[in-house]
């Protein structure tokens, strides 16, 4: 089960990266205003795969791991649902955002992508006060400070270290640029966009490198317990 929520990291990383760069595309770049020539085709196939491969993995992992609570040993219980109910979530918001550019990408206005995101924004936004909330009792109740002594990097630093560092990539990032995000597709400000795209870029980063670090970690702590 630990191999399953690293996949989870690696697509939640992988596909904060990717909203990232079509936000950047479409929206720091911009997209052509109403009326005007329209800009230059973009292949958007690629993005498009990409992110509902990364999608259908969330929505499927993430729906499993809050519906049937696989993580049940004592004091891993709540991951769960830190974990999974917000990977469902934007596995799902993932591939909506992969049909809508399979389909009309090549058509997209400033006007029209800002019209498509304001009610998105609502859902985003509530995910994102859902995760600060997720935050305040990671820190208040040291959830991510349990790594075993055995695991060869995470459980040789100190508590003090891995607890704010794992709760800022997994919750506190994600979460504030899910609230810059409302912001920003509501007032179409760049310091918000800016913010947003910022927090993510950092939490997909993060949440990557996590992916794929935490299989390797987890053999040694495999065949260190059967020793």
């Amino acid at each position: 089960m630990n191999s399953f929520t690293s996949i989870m990291g690696l697509c939640a990383g992988v596909g904060l990266l990717l909203i990232v760069g079509i936000g950047y595309k479409l929206v720091w770049r911009g997209a052509p205003v109403q009326g005007t020539s329209p800009a230059p085709p973009t292949s958007w196939a690629g993005w498009s795969i990409t992110l509902a491969v990364t999608g259908v993995i969330l929505a499927v992992s993430g729906g499993v791991m809050y519906l049937f609570y696989p993580l049940d040993v004592p004091g891993e219980q709540s991951k769960n649902f830190i974990f999974g109910e917000p990977s469902a979530v934007f596995g799902l918001l993932l591939i909506a955002a992969a049909a809508y550019l399979w389909r009309r990408g090549n058509h997209l206005t400033l006007d029209r992508i800002y019209a498509v995101l304001s009610p998105i924004a609502l859902l985003v936004g509530g995910i994102g006060l859902v995760m600060v909330s997720n935050s305040v009792g990671a820190l208040g109740n040291r959830i991510f400070e349990t790594a075993p002594d055995c695991e060869p990097v995470l459980g040789t630093w100190p508590s003090w270290i891995i607890g704010p560092t794992l709760t800022a990539i997994i919750t506190i990032l994600p979460g504030l640029g899910c609230l810059a995000f409302s912001a920003a597709s509501w007032s179409r400000k760049r310091a918000a966009w800016l913010l947003c795209g910022t927090a993510w870029t950092l939490a997909g980063i993060g949440l990557v490198a996590l992916g794929v670090f935490v299989p390797g970690a987890h053999i040694f702590m495999e065949y260190c317990a059967l020793r």
